[in-house]
């Protein structure tokens, strides 16, 4: 998609939903197609598990569920197709995708200490980061 159009995401809305251990999110969407100066507006709202890569040092998206995919073109509205293939689009777009990544300096700090993080949750609290010693 990124090839076809300009994307612009405004207005994101972050909302925990720990009884799924997951994260709720919806954006507003400008579109603009390369080829033929078309615009395009619309919304787009997903639900992510997260996950720990120990390789990566990162939280990232996994699980990604595109849960509202909408494209209006000048007051048209979009094919149903148009939203699925789009939706189908954007969860392969974003799965993986990383959150954040610990520094090595902060890695190294935890490696004194005699931890690493293991594992990352939805919490009714916010996103929490589990810690464990690692094995020897």
């Amino acid at each position: 998609m990124i090839e076809v159009f300009d994307l612009t995401l405004a207005h994101p809305q972050l909302r925990l939903v720990p009884e799924r251990d997951r994260l709720a999110v919806t954006l507003d969407i400008d579109a603009r197609e390369r080829l033929f100066g078309g615009l395009w507006q619309g919304r787009l709202g997903f639900e992510s598990a997260l996950r720990w890569d120990g390789a990566a040092r990162s939280v990232r998206l996994a699980q990604v569920k595109v849960v509202d995919f909408t494209l209006d073109r000048r007051g048209e509205g979009a094919r149903g197709g148009v939203d699925r293939l789009g939706g189908a689009l954007i969860e392969r777009s974003l799965e993986g995708l990383t959150l954040y990544t610990l520094s090595a300096e902060r890695a190294r700090q935890l490696q004194v200490v005699g931890l690493e993080p293991s594992s990352v949750q939805v919490t009714a609290r916010g996103v929490e980061i589990a810690f464990e010693r690692p094995a020897r």
